[in-house]
């Protein structure tokens, strides 16, 4: 509607053609957007499958180890908080990557607006 309106369109005669080049562009913009929530959406369960078979292997591994004696008790929940605390630091890690790139597209067009022609 908004580039239907606009003068310019309208003297050169070309406005259904500006208005099917803007749907096609919206039309690309949402497919882009369904892939993108699929394949996020895919990741996350991923993520979580792997991290319950993580934690089923060491438990099941980790009290065999306790019950042969191989382990302590107190080395078993040593260790399960190791774990904890490298997963936490890589999420932490990750977020900061993810926080530097938003940061960095956010940024472009100002850099880009200062760079000039």
């Amino acid at each position: 509607e908004i580039v239907a309106q606009a003068s310019t369109v309208q003297l050169s005669g070309v406005v259904d053609q500006e208005l099917a080049a803007a749907a096609a562009l919206g039309d690309e913009v949402v497919r882009v957007i369904d892939q993108t929530v699929d394949a996020e959406t895919a990741l996350r369960f991923t993520k979580l499958l792997l991290e319950g078979v993580q934690e089923v292997a060491t438990a099941a591994l980790g009290l065999g180890a306790v019950r042969a004696g191989k382990l302590t008790v107190g080395q078993y929940i040593s260790f399960i908080g190791f774990l904890g605390v490298w997963s936490s630091g890589y999420e932490h890690l990750l977020g900061v990557w993810q926080r530097l790139e938003e940061l960095r597209r956010t940024l472009a067009p100002y850099f880009a607006l200062l760079d000039g022609p």
